[in-house]
This record gives C-alpha cells, sequence and structure tokens, in this order.
C-alpha cells in the first residue's frame, strides 16, 4: 500500500527543531516581538508547543493594570503546570486589592524555578500587621527558592521590619532602588528587640535610596558580601552600615552633589576594597566632585589596597543649561590624590568619565571645545597618563543651533 503524502514529506529531527527555537529565543528584540514568534510556533504542534513553553513562561510580567490578583488566579486554578517554567518575575503592586486570598500561599510556594524577582511602584508595608493595600512583602516571603529581588520605585510604609520578609536563606542579590521609607524625619526607627538576620548567601547589595531603608545598625549580618553599592545623598554625612563585611571587595559610593555635602563619607576602620567606584552626578562645578573623590578615598582604611578605581563624573548647568568645562587647576586636586594613591605600588587601572551636557559658547566650534579640553587633560594628569595606568572618557552631548543633538568624545591615552 502507497504510504500517504503526509508521511513522506521530510521533516526536521525534533533536536534541530529545538535548536531553531532557543536561539529564536535568545534573539535581541523587543520582547513583544520574541514572544509574538515564539506563540505562533507553539501553534505548529504539539510537540513545537512543548518546545515552546519554556520560553514563552520564563518571564512573567504582572501590570498593575492587568489587575495582579486576577492574573495570578488563573495562574493556581486553570494553569498551575505553568508554574515550573516561572523563572522570572515582575510584578507592579495592585493597590486596589482589599485582602490576600488564601490560596495566594500555595500559588506562590508552587513557583519553585522562581528565581528573580522585580518588584515595581506602588507602597510596601513590612509592620507587624501590613495594611490590606501593602501585600506585596507578604508575597516576596512565599518564594521558596528566590536569589534575586530588586525593589523599584516603592514608598515603605514602614521599612524597619523589611528584612525579616526577605529570604535570608536564599538571596544573592538585593537591589532597592528609588525607594524610600514614608517616615517625616526620613529615619525609619529600628526596633532594639529585634535579633540579627543571617544573609548568608547575599553577594550583591544595591541601595539606590533618598533615605536609609537599611539603616548603620539594622540588625542583619552579611557575612559572604563581596559587593556594596550606594546612594548617599550628601545632606547628612553617611557612614559605613555596620554589618558591611571587612571582606567586601567591591565599593560604589554614588553622590548628588545638586545637595551641599556635609563631610567625607566615614568607611570605618577595617574594610578592604580592592575595586572602589566613585559616581558624581548632577554636579555643577569639578572642583566639588573632584574633592569628593579624594575624601571617598582617604576614608578608606587602606587605601593602599585599591585595585582599581572608576571615577564617574556628571556635569551640567541647572539653570542655564550651558555646558560647564574645567580650569586647568582643577584638575591639580585630583592629580595629587591620585598620585599618592599610586605610590602605594598596588593600583593597576584608574579610569576618569567626565560627562558634560549643555549648550556650548557661542564663537566657538565643537572642534575648538575638544582640542582645549583635551589640552588640560594632557597637562593636568601628565605623569599618570604616562604610566598607563589613568584612562580619561571626556563626553560632551551639546545641542547646535539648529536644536539637533551632537554628540563627541575623546579618550587617553
Amino acid at each position: 500500500m502507497a504510504l500517504a503524502e503526509s508521511d513522506t514529506k521530510p521533516r526536521l529531527p525534533i533536536e534541530l527543531i529545538g535548536l531553531i527555537i532557543a536561539s529564536l529565543a535568545n534573539l535581541s528584540q523587543a520582547e513583544d516581538n520574541r514572544l509574538c514568534h515564539l506563540q505562533a510556533c507553539s501553534l505548529v504542534s504539539w510537540a513545537w508547543n512543548d518546545l515552546c513553553r519554556p520560553y514563552i513562561f520564563y518571564t512573567l510580567t504582572i501590570h498593575r493594570l492587568d489587575n495582579t490578583i486576577r492574573r495570578l488566579s488563573f495562574l493556581h486554578f486553570k494553569a498551575p503546570h505553568l508554574s515550573k517554567y516561572i523563572h522570572e518575575l515582575s510584578i507592579f503592586p495592585d493597590s486596589n486589592v482589599p485582602k490576600l486570598p488564601k490560596w495566594i500561599p500555595k500559588c506562590f510556594r508552587r513557583l519553585k524555578n522562581l528565581h528573580t524577582m522585580d518588584v515595581v511602584g506602588g507602597d510596601l508595608d513590612t509592620s507587624p500587621t501590613p495594611s490590606p493595600m501593602a501585600t506585596t512583602a507578604l508575597l516576596i516571603k512565599f518564594v521558596p527558592y528566590l536569589r534575586k529581588l530588586s525593589l523599584n520605585s516603592i514608598t515603605f510604609i514602614d521599612a524597619s521590619h523589611l528584612i525579616d520578609f526577605l529570604p535570608s536563606r536564599t538571596l544573592e542579590e538585593l537591589r532597592i532602588v528609588y525607594t524610600e521609607d514614608d517616615f517625616t524625619d526620613g529615619y525609619p526607627q529600628t526596633n532594639g528587640a529585634q535579633s540579627v538576620v543571617r544573609f548568608d548567601a547575599l553577594r550583591t547589595l544595591v541601595v539606590e535610596t533618598a533615605f536609609p531603608v537599611l539603616r548603620y545598625a539594622t540588625p542583619m549580618a552579611c557575612p559572604n558580601l563581596r559587593s556594596f553599592a550606594v546612594q548617599w545623598n550628601g545632606r547628612r554625612r553617611w557612614k559605613l552600615p555596620l554589618w558591611i563585611p571587612d571582606s567586601l571587595s567591591e565599593l560604589t559610593v554614588q553622590v548628588n552633589l545638586a545637595h551641599r555635602v556635609r563631610g567625607a563619607p566615614k568607611l570605618g576602620t577595617t574594610i578592604q576594597p580592592s575595586v572602589l567606584r566613585i559616581v558624581a552626578v548632577r554636579c555643577n562645578k569639578y572642583l566639588n566632585a573632584f574633592r569628593l573623590i579624594k575624601a571617598c578615598v582617604g576614608s578608606l582604611p587602606f587605601p593602599g589596597l585599591v585595585r582599581e578605581l572608576a571615577m564617574s563624573i556628571a556635569i551640567r548647568d541647572p539653570k542655564e543649561n550651558r555646558a560647564i568645562f574645567p580650569q586647568a587647576w582643577d584638575y591639580e586636586v585630583l592629580y595629587l590624590c591620585l598620585q599618592q594613591l599610586y605610590a602605594h605600588g598596588t593600583l593597576g587601572r584608574a579610569v576618569l568619565e567626565i560627562n558634560v551636557k549643555g549648550m556650548i559658547p557661542k564663537g566657538f566650534s565643537l572642534d575648538e571645545i575638544m582640542a582645549r579640553e583635551l589640552a588640560k587633560v594632557n597637562e593636568g594628569f601628565a605623569g599618570l597618563l604616562a604610566t598607563n595606568v589613568l584612562y580619561v572618557d571626556f563626553d560632551l552631548t551639546c545641542w547646535n543651533d539648529s536644536g539637533d543633538k551632537v554628540s563627541v568624545h575623546f579618550s587617553l591615552p
């Protein structure tokens, strides 16, 4: 008997189809386009559907407008088999939920492969009796194997109990960004009766907040922390928290120089970072930025152990929107600081990034301005540039008479 026509058609091996779908999932393109292509492939056959499903549901995003509880309800009651495919979850808390449903804990405990969670926007109440509208803290606590957590643009109703809701046993990376505590004085009070919470798995901690959500004496321990980044607004003198371990290897300090800086940061007496990054933003005077760098380096208990120093300065006139350029003598403060650091013999690389934005003076061309700034850098750092230890990147973003945006750049050496 002759074979049916469908049986004689050549077919790709299922392994090759799997490689093609994996390549499609890894393409650099907009998330919506990538999902559309994967969803189309999943409709070809049951076999293709099985291959596409892990990529389609790898990252789940629940927007506030989609109704958080309604989406989670579908996952829990209608499609629990999809839980194993979810590895990353971005959630925008729904403030209209009057009460947390009883099935939520079981729903989140089923997400055994969920390792990354991004919570964006809304209010977060971590007090012992949280308000009915602030349920996200409880959702975080229910995830069994969470390794990376980002809290972005959140106003804490009470941050003093935040560490009690964090997965201390599994958390490897924590980012608290554009987040603040809703206290009148900006400083949440820590209950002295709280026991110390250990975060043995924590390796990376980023705290970029307007107010210290994690305070100087927060009862926590991070013995294996390797990288710590903090935003310091300059209005208060910042102190390295007690719970930062001596073995910290990377320290990043970002300072908003739009405010008056009240003294150098206090970096303790025991830390020994080999990598130091200093970021000065919203700066309108080069001398202030260079003095900040000098103060941070001078606050290190063991500056001679620094092997890599990264310095980034963003310069802009907040009033007149004009480009601000350094005077030749402005570089002297930074040069002397770097020269002393280099004299210790361990500094292997120092990078200075200067980003200037604004209108350029009339009567000057971009070529003339960049040639002038290049000469200043060569003169100000001649001794260090010759050692191939210092690298300087200078970026100028401006607008011409027609209103078009123009960017120019030079690097040394």
